[in-house]
């Protein structure tokens, strides 16, 4: 997918990435020997909240749901009463059209995000960061031995982290041979919180990389109980709605839909007379009764699932490395609509 045009976003990048860390002096990217309460990473803490349980990730932990909270815009139902916005039929044949043209899949492999759990015993790392506009340099996070991000551009990569309460995200991550870490850009969200960021995002709407990331586990079980998100070719340029926080430059067609729009598929629709995968029934469902955001730009038509490198074993069963997505063609996106934002 085509990363969004980063603008001149100094001023507020400084405030976010203080929040995000408190760095320190350069260690040669080597694992620090402090660990979970290191003297002077107190501004790394987010808001602790209980734990929600873990699944095998490489070596043995990952959410086994997405970690926000109930008033979390990725947790809520779409209202029943909610009815498409002005303007709904023209983007979703758009957007259907750019279906037919261009696929409709679920990124397994690439383009996707990895996530990993920092434990107890997690190392903290020295990152450097390589943005132009970063206002600084380096900052200082967990990062698990065994951590790999995507091998895309992109290079996206979460780091639960349940002692300090916090999601860290990264953008354009790199671990070089030598154990250092860069990123182009990384921050930070509290565990049972909005699922978006307060300033400069890893991602081109300003959403967690955790929002609407489909868990191997929940297409095992046939249920999804949050909103998706989703990657588009047609994002109008530098628009925005509710709950996204940032746009991109992106297209000037006059049915392009705004960063942050939110879709539905026809709860009227009776799934059962679809010719439809196991998982693209389970997808279909959750898009009937949670709906997706726009959440990014890319060349076609994209959901995400938990990057399949983050476990030690093949987590989706019939889709062997190196299959990098899942097509999602028999979905029949005609049949969206665009709904309005959530209430706040």
């Amino acid at each position: 997918m085509t990363r969004r045009h980063r603008t001149s976003l100094v001023v507020v990048a400084a405030v976010a990435l203080v929040v995000v860390s408190a760095s320190m002096p350069g260690n040669g990217g080597r694992p620090r020997t402090t660990q979970h309460s290191p003297r002077g990473h107190a501004a790394v803490f987010c808001k602790p909240t209980p734990s929600r349980g873990t699944a095998g990730l490489a070596p043995n932990a990952v959410v086994n749901r997405v970690p926000y909270g109930p008033r979390s815009p990725f947790s809520q139902p779409v209202p029943s009463e909610a009815r498409a916005i002005a303007g709904s039929d023209r983007a979703v044949k758009a957007l259907a059209e750019a279906g037919k043209s261009f696929g409709a899949s679920l990124a397994i492999r690439n383009w996707t995000v990895p996530v990993f759990v920092a434990g107890p015993e997690t190392p903290m790392r020295d990152v450097s960061l390589t943005a132009s506009w970063a206002p600084r340099k380096s900052l200082t996070l967990p990062i698990p031995r065994w951590a790999r991000p995507d091998a895309s551009e992109d290079g996206h990569m979460v780091v639960l982290d349940r002692a300090r309460g916090c999601e860290y995200d990264f953008f354009q991550a790199r671990r070089s041979s030598d154990g250092t870490w860069t990123a182009g850009w990384a921050t930070r969200l509290p565990i049972g919180g909005s699922g978006v960021v307060k300033g400069p995002s890893a991602r081109a709407s300003g959403f967690g990389l955790l929002a609407g990331l489909i868990l191997p586990e929940e297409l095992k079980k046939g249920s999804i109980r949050h909103a998706l998100v989703f990657s588009y070719p047609y994002t109008k340029s530098n628009a925005k709605v509710r709950p996204a926080t940032e746009s991109a430059s992106g297209s000037s067609r006059s049915d392009a839909l705004p960063m942050g729009s939110r879709l539905r598929l026809d709860p009227e629709l009776d799934l059962t007379t679809l010719q439809l995968s196991p998982i693209e029934r389970t997808i279909a469902r959750a898009l009937q009764v949670y709906g997706m955001y726009l959440a990014d730009t890319g060349p076609n038509i994209t959901l995400y699932a938990v990057g399949a490198q983050s476990f030690n074993t093949n987590p989706y069963p019939g889709f062997p490395p190196p299959t990098p997505y899942i097509d999602l063609n028999n979905i029949p996106l005609e049949r969206l609509e665009v709904v309005g934002p959530p209430e706040r």
